[in-house]
């Protein structure tokens, strides 16, 4: 986790002098917006600066010191506005300490009643609280499993559908589409899924990398929701697009097309016939270089076994996702799930809990 935005020292004088004044609302400097902003470098540190800010549609541009960058939204861990108008700065530094502090509950009903509060308010205001809100609803629900995980995820997708509206010219609707995408797909709902990643796609000005990233997230969803015309649809799409990067993103349209020809079976057959499609989808893995494409090769073997009644096979193709091609955390996260449910079929109780405990770290 990235460090807290202010040391104890400083948010205890902090919260000393903000109450010998009323709980008036916190005003926003004048000028452009500075917030503390924790980022990934392209060297892969993990900074935390506090900088004047600009945003647009997946995007973040900053400017700390001499130093400028243009993030794009994975890249951007946290943002932290200097000050908020309208909100009360007290009730907004005790949230962020309950948020650092590990207490996501807590923390998540304080940013609620702020965002109550916050109801016709200033824009920016309703979408700070209304993104964090549904950040700490996630995580509440991430570190639960079985029903009480799918109870507390229909709760905190119910905040994620409160943020796309808000945050279209934003960086956050890139953590917004990609958090609802997976909650969705763990409640085995690919259909919205795929349609959540669809419209962070469609957004107006999002960065083109990342609109092919969505559009390949997009049809690994349709693929695991056997929607295999729609992959068809989506990689003839991009394979005529002239624009479409080479590389790894060319190796991932390379296994979505091998795997969007792939039968999976509503039920286990007699005799398995994973044979031919198991050959197919293993050679267009060994050809691929980049990590992701592997990881996506495998999740999808590890599907098509599941679905032939094929348990061993099944586990050693979600091994290979969990252990080694697991850049891309929601095909992780479906493979430690799918090996918690093989492991209990085969009666290893103790493997089978020791995945439902990781599942809820790797989230």
């Amino acid at each position: 986790m990235p460090r807290p935005w202010l040391t104890h020292s400083l948010l205890t004088a902090g919260l000393v002098a903000l109450a010998a004044v009323p709980p008036t609302a916190a005003q926003p400097p004048a000028g452009p917006e500075k917030a503390t902003v924790t980022f990934r470098t392209p060297e892969g540190k993990i900074l935390t600066e506090l900088a004047e800010v600009k945003e647009s549609a997946g995007r973040l541009e900053i400017t700390y010191g001499k130093a400028k960058a243009v993030l794009n939204a994975p890249d951007v861990l946290r943002v932290e506005p200097a000050a908020l108008a309208g909100a009360n700065a007290v009730e907004v530094a005790t949230a962020r300490t309950l948020e650092d502090g590990k207490d996501a509950g807590k923390a998540a009903a304080s940013y609620a009643e702020q965002s109550k509060k916050s109801t016709g308010g200033p824009e920016r205001t309703r979408r700070y609280f209304a993104f964090k809100e549904a950040v700490l609803s996630t995580k509440v629900a991430d570190a639960k499993t079985g029903p009480d995980f799918e109870a507390e995820a229909k709760k905190a997708l119910e905040k994620w559908a409160a943020v796309p509206p808000l945050s279209r010219k934003s960086y956050e609707i890139w953590p917004a589409s990609k958090t609802a995408a997976r909650l969705y797909a763990e409640l085995n709902d690919y259909g919205k899924a795929a349609a959540t990643l669809g419209s962070l796609a469609a957004t107006p000005d999002l960065p083109k990398e990342l609109r092919y990233e969505a559009l390949l997230l997009q049809a690994a969803m349709n693929l695991r929701g056997k929607q295999n015309a729609a992959v068809d649809a989506t990689v003839g799409q991009l394979d005529k697009d002239k624009e479409f990067p080479t590389g790894g993103f060319r190796d991932r349209l390379n296994v979505l097309k091998v795997a969007a020809k792939v039968n999976l079976p509503a039920s286990p057959p007699a005799s398995p016939t994973s044979g031919e499609d198991a050959a197919k989808l293993q050679a267009a893995i060994d050809a691929a270089k980049d990590p992701v494409a592997k990881g996506l090769g495998y999740a999808t073997l590890g599907e098509l076994h599941l679905a032939n009644g094929q348990p061993r096979d099944a586990m050693w193709a979600y091994l290979w996702v969990d252990v080694v091609y697991n850049q891309e955390r929601d095909d992780q996260v479906l493979a430690v799930s799918r090996l918690a449910q093989l492991f209990d079929v085969m009666g290893d109780k103790d493997r089978a809990e020791q995945f439902r405990e990781k599942l809820t770290r790797i989230r």
